[in-house]
């Protein structure tokens, strides 16, 4: 009956299932045409979740009736139609987004229209034709775009392809003008690629969309309808069969509901009669031997495990008499074994209490130990800390130092550097002075020349003037020109001596600085010794702190672990302290223990001596 009951609701569920693919097939169908119509990505949505749906619960009727072959064979051919028609509205979806894409290409033909691009290109090739920009063939070319335009406008209005044979011999003609006078021209240019080649462009793709619309709205009208109605039919095919096994399984349930009733009823009878005869029975052998056995019971309730149980047969009520004398001589054996084991547990509990009294005392003297070990580590971890501290600033120190060396290496390297430079400045002054002296020698040998001539100017004028007191009237102008001249003269030699004075001056003084500078010389060589040595000192200074700070980190290092092996040891020692108290805790728990283990050793003695043995 259950069995039965069980095959119904498995049939409903079948059914249910179906419908729901029923449901997600009008579902997929409902989105598909939608999208078909519109255009809208979001009228997909019911297709979509009609789709997971319909493969969901296609699988869940697969398994619910893997007993069923046939059933089996229906849904594996719903299954494969169910594909076909999936494949179909892909095909349909791909279609509409295409078709769509052709509504875009005629929408982009318009704006490219009414933007009026081509005509303003025209017009300004038009323009560049009349200034003869073209050279003499300016009127062929013209002519060719006109073919070309008219190609193109047959084309836009028409639509059809034998309109652009214009179009393609004027830009033929345009090409090899262009290319015969090696002309390039961008409103030509423009007009063909951006306006011409890409409307014909848009068109064809317009036009081949076009086809594909027609192809979509064929293919919709004709086999979605038939896959969607083979579909429908064999879902309803399968619900039949299911509605038929259920009906057959209702029929099934009924029938086996009224032999169970009969099995009951018949049951009941018959039970009744079997409880009377049993009962008469019981009140002929079980009454009286049960009467003895609660006697025994009782004698065993009070304490006498002496009692004798007589027994009364082999049958049921004699085996529990013959088990109750076995209990009775067990329990005996029992409370003789309790007795002495009670013995020995008060013993024994004794001793224990003695050690457990040595165990604790020797858990606070060990505790009190560790107390102050555990004093001396923290002492020593502080110490440790303190040391490791201290060797941390050393290592500050010592690095702030080989800073500070280092940086010192650095102004010694540029001072050498200054002063080497400075030493071949000094070097090159020197040289300069030398040269100097040479040219104020050069110079007075060259007053030296002026002064005679200023002499020879000077007898010159005065045999001038000589001559010119000889004349009378008539040399007397001459005269007055030779005493200019002597005068000149005269000046020439005073200025001579006082530049020779100056001369001699400083050529003192350059003698003089030459001198200065060699001795800056020496004393530059020897600054640049002395930074050099200098620089050496620094680099062993830097190089004696490394070796400083190389042991400030081992010491460091030491100390680090120093102090984690001291911290270790500490928290050792705190887990041994710990360990301690929870010792102590457990030896006094212990004592307690032992405490109530005696009381119970007592109370047990008690009760013993209760038994009769």
């Amino acid at each position: 009956m259950d069995k039965t009951a069980k095959m119904v609701e498995h049939t409903y569920k079948v059914i249910d299932n179906s419908n729901i693919l029923v449901s997600s097939m009008v579902d997929q169908e409902t989105g598909l045409r939608g999208f078909a119509i519109g255009g809208q990505e979001e009228y997909l949505e019911p297709y979509i979740s009609g789709k997971k749906e319909f493969d969901k619960h296609l699988n869940i009727v697969t398994e619910l009736t893997s007993d069923n072959p046939a059933q089996q064979e229906r849904y594996a051919f719903v299954a494969t139609e169910a594909k076909a028609w999936q494949a179909y509205a892909d095909k349909i979806i791909q279609l509409r987004k295409d078709i769509q894409q052709g509504e875009y290409s005629e929408q982009a033909i318009e704006k490219l229209l009414a933007s009026g691009i081509g005509k303003q290109l025209m017009d300004k090739i038009r323009i560049e034709a009349e200034e003869r920009r073209f050279g003499y063939q300016s009127n062929e070319l013209l002519q060719a775009m006109v073919n070309m335009e008219t190609g193109l406008r047959g084309y836009i209005i028409n639509k059809m392809d034998d309109y652009l044979e214009p179009y393609y011999q004027g830009k033929e003609e345009v090409n090899r003008i262009l290319k015969t006078n090696d002309l390039d021209d961008k409103n030509i240019n423009a007009w063909i690629n951006d306006y011409a080649e890409v409307a014909i462009k848009q068109i064809k793709h317009g036009l081949q969309y076009k086809v594909m619309n027609d192809l979509y709205l064929e293919l919709e009208k004709k086999q979605g309808k038939a896959y969607m109605d083979d579909l429908r039919y064999r879902v309803a095919e399968i619900i039949g069969v299911e509605q038929a096994l259920m009906q057959q399984r209702k029929g099934s349930a009924i029938e086996a509901a009224n032999l169970a009733i009969m099995v009951i009823v018949v049951g009941g009878i018959i039970t009744a009669i079997l409880a009377f005869a049993v009962g008469v029975f019981i009140s002929q052998t079980i009454t009286k031997p049960i009467g003895s056995a609660v006697d025994a019971a009782k004698e065993l309730a009070q304490g006498n495990l002496t009692v004798q149980i007589p027994r009364h047969g082999n049958n049921e009520v004699g085996v529990l008499l013959t088990a109750l004398q076995t209990t009775a001589d067990s329990l005996k054996g029992i409370i003789v074994k309790m007795s002495d084991a009670n013995d020995q547990l008060g013993s024994a509990s004794d001793n224990l209490t003695a050690i457990t009294t040595q165990t604790s005392q020797g858990v606070k003297e060990q505790q009190q130990m560790t107390d102050e070990v555990a004093v001396a580590m923290n002492q020593m971890s502080m110490s440790v800390q303190e040391v490791a501290q201290n060797v941390g600033t050393a290592a500050q120190f010592a690095n702030e130092a080989h800073t500070e060396a280092q940086t010192g290496i650095v102004i010694v390297q540029n001072t050498v550097k200054s002063i080497s430079q400075l030493d071949e400045e000094i070097n090159l002054t020197s040289v300069r002075l030398n040269e100097l002296v040479h040219e104020t020698e050069n110079i007075g040998g060259i007053l030296d020349v002026i002064r005679a001539i200023a002499e020879q100017t000077n007898l010159l004028a005065l045999n001038a003037a000589i001559e010119a007191a000889r004349a009378g009237d008539q040399g007397r102008g001459f005269a007055v020109v030779a005493d200019e001249v002597r005068e000149l003269a005269k000046r020439t030699q005073d200025s001579t001596t006082e530049i020779q004075s100056l001369i001699e001056k400083v050529q003192h003084g350059t003698s003089e600085l030459v001198l200065n500078m060699d001795k800056s010389n020496s004393i530059v060589k020897e600054s640049v010794s002395n930074a050099t040595k200098s620089g050496d000192a620094f680099s062993v200074i830097t190089e004696s702190i490394s070796k400083i700070n190389d042991m400030n980190i081992q010491n460091a290092n030491a100390s680090e672990e120093q102090s984690t092996t001291t911290e270790e040891i500490n928290r050792n020692m705190e887990s041994v302290n710990i360990i301690s108290q929870q010792s102590a805790q457990s030896v006094g728990e212990t004592a307690k223990s032992m405490q109530v283990l005696s009381e119970l050793s007592q109370q047990m003695h008690s009760i013993i001596r209760q038994f009769k043995i």
